[in-house]
């Protein structure tokens, strides 16, 4: 017996095709069937009449800084009122990895970074710490290019980084991207990307063809 069904819904499939009414069926964690209007309904343990109501795939959210969010508010609530159920985070260049990017989106957010436990010393680190929380949400992470340089070069951010310092900020991308950063980001208007060249964006991102 499956879990649920979800009835008279107008469904929108996210595919491009027409809207249409119908019911769509869950089981577990999964939609295993979408049927149309007038279909007979398999037997389910529940049941919600949509009434006409809207049935979509959970929007994907693509340019958030919710990155310490889960760790703040983990049920998410003004993002699941919008229909969003994932979000990537990791924006404009800043990062919650490395560490310093964690203690910025702090502030941004008008938390005390001292009552949080920014800790990770690696990107796999703060994934894990995000399961942890359980949000109520999907979240998944771009590495942002200052967050890095801010990592590699320090408080002195107007100067052209060294040789070494660009090895340094791929080694970290290359590694973040191993344990499941989902891309690289840039933030060329702020501080403090808007020191850099397109060469060092350039050199740091060759970490991504691999």
């Amino acid at each position: 017996m499956d879990d649920l069904v979800v009835a008279d819904a107008l469904i929108v499939d996210g595919t491009g095709a027409p809207q249409r009414p119908g019911s769509v069926v869950i089981s577990g964690d999964r939609v295993v069937d979408v049927l149309d209007r007038g279909a007979e309904e398999p037997p389910t343990i529940g049941r919600i009449d949509a009434a006409g109501r809207v049935v979509a795939p959970g929007f994907v959210d693509v340019h958030s800084h919710s990155d310490i969010t889960p760790f703040v508010e983990p049920t998410m609530d003004s993002m699941l009122r919008q229909g969003v159920t994932t979000l990537v985070v990791g924006n404009c260049g800043g990062s919650a990895h490395p560490i310093e990017g964690a203690v910025d989106h702090a502030a941004m957010t008008g938390v005390d970074p001292k009552e949080l436990a920014l800790d990770w010393s690696s990107f796999g680190e703060y994934l894990a710490r995000i399961d942890v929380s359980r949000p109520a949400l999907n979240v998944a992470s771009l590495v942002g290019h200052g967050t890095l340089r801010e990592h590699v070069m320090g408080v002195e951010q107007r100067r052209s980084p060294t040789d070494e310092e660009i090895r340094s900020m791929r080694d970290l991308l290359r590694e973040a991207l191993a344990e499941g950063a989902v891309g690289f980001s840039t933030g060329l208007v702020y501080a403090p990307g808007l020191h850099a060249s397109t060469d060092e964006i350039a050199a740091v991102a060759t970490a991504l063809a691999e």
